[in-house]
């Protein structure tokens, strides 16, 4: 092989293993995680000369291999969508001790938090 045919070779091998990378950072980002929730501050508008509170959420994880627990804050999205047992719910109802699936947007924040599972219809 020529040099030529070696640059091409590795030029096309260099995209391949890019689009791999971006492809798979791209459906991580968008598959759901789960815990029980630890810590629950919910969002606080602003009201006469206090400040508005953000929410945050800590959540308990266990990792399946070594069974052992991480406890992680993150901070609630504004636009935060709940979600009980399939159906749209308010995030008051979301305790500490339940266990959720939730997602996280490109900033970090919980923009999703679903709770139970749909009910199936039945047959």
């Amino acid at each position: 092989m020529n040099c030529r045919t070696v640059r091409m070779m590795a030029i096309a091998i260099g995209l391949c293993v890019v689009t791999a990378s971006a492809g798979n950072a791209l459906a991580a980002k968008d598959k759901a995680q789960h815990g029980s929730v630890s810590a629950i501050t919910l969002p606080k508008d602003a009201a006469g000369t206090t400040a508005a509170v953000p929410g945050t959420i800590e959540i308990t994880t266990v990792d399946k291999t070594t069974k052992a627990e991480t406890k992680t804050s993150y901070p609630l999205s504004d636009s935060v969508s709940v979600t009980v047992n399939g159906d749209p719910d308010k995030l008051e109802n979301i305790a500490v001790g339940d266990k959720i699936g939730f997602k996280l947007d490109e900033n970090k924040k919980v923009s999703v938090i679903m709770k139970g599972h749909k009910k199936k219809a039945p047959k």
